[in-house]
């Protein structure tokens, strides 16, 4: 036809499969053999992609590990560090409250809300 591309239906590669001569015994192994050399290479690459991925992935959670340690122990030091000041202090909790009375009130001459 005079227009090919999108409005081609096919019918001329339909025509050069039809005239085309089958293919003895030999190109048949031929084109096996390089198949499976494809196939084999594929595999390789396939197979090589994997093992980068599952490296990738280990070094990912060995950085969460380290990240999740270190975490541990901020709050080991966080919990330590509260214990010290606020258990170790020998003021009660009726004290502190009247110590900080000033940062809680809301409004001035407001006794709502305010110890």
């Amino acid at each position: 036809g005079g227009r090919r591309g999108m409005l081609d239906n096919g019918a001329d590669a339909a025509k050069a499969r039809a005239a085309r001569k089958p293919l003895t015994e030999e190109e048949r192994q031929e084109r096996l053999r390089a198949m499976q050399q494809d196939a084999e290479v594929h595999d390789d690459h396939r197979k090589k992609r994997i093992k980068v991925a599952e490296e990738k992935l280990a070094a990912t959670a060995q950085k969460e590990s380290v990240s999740t340690r270190d975490d541990a122990d901020e709050a080991k030091f966080q919990s330590k560090l509260n214990a010290d000041i606020f258990m170790g202090s020998a003021t009660t909790v009726e004290d502190r409250l009247t110590q900080n009375k000033h940062y809680r009130q809301r409004a001035v001459g407001d006794n709502e809300g305010f110890l």
